[in-house]
């Protein structure tokens, strides 16, 4: 019996902070990754961002910053080294229009952000890691389930699909 996984990308704060709380449509990598279609748990990984609108690499954020032309609120001390929401990666390109895509980078397109509401102390790694569900607090997974249920139907079918391809379900 296969356990069931998900997978993971570390993402520095603020970044991961707006994806799930600023309508932070793109994530920008230098890399295309195999299979990135799909959902895909939010790291905050303990370092802070080195690019940061305002002054540079401060974990303790106050106000408004404007990032992409968009004025936002800044985190107050985000959760760092933990699991903090989902997200749905639905497309990857070059040639973004969203006003968070960077020039020369790969432009993962995201959607459907779910951030969770206690971050589940977790350490990250570079590029794709795997998270067994059950290793999870229950009310985390409940949280998952909620979040899949809402989705429409065509998404969670291509869920279910892209279980099944990757061969993590249980047979259950």
């Amino acid at each position: 019996m296969s356990v069931l996984s998900l997978k993971a990308l570390s993402i520095r704060q603020p970044w991961a902070h707006w994806i799930l709380h600023a309508r932070k449509d793109v994530e920008n990598r230098s890399w295309l990754p195999f299979d990135v279609c799909g959902p895909l748990l939010v790291h905050a990984s303990k370092t802070w961002a080195s690019r940061v609108p305002g002054s540079q690499a401060q974990a303790h954020m106050v106000g408004s910053v404007r990032v992409a032309g968009v004025l936002i609120d800044a985190p107050i001390n985000p959760p760092r080294g933990a699991l903090v929401g989902i997200i749905r990666v639905w497309m990857c390109e070059q040639h973004s229009v969203s006003p968070w895509a960077e020039p020369g980078m790969w432009h993962w397109h995201l959607c459907d952000p779910l951030a969770f509401s206690e971050p589940v102390p977790w350490r990250g790694r570079q590029r794709f890691f795997n998270v067994p569900i059950d290793e999870l607090p229950e009310g985390t997974r409940e949280e998952l389930r909620g979040w899949l249920g809402e989705l429409p139907q065509s998404v969670r079918e291509e869920f279910d699909a892209w279980l099944s391809e990757r061969g993590d379900s249980d047979g259950d």
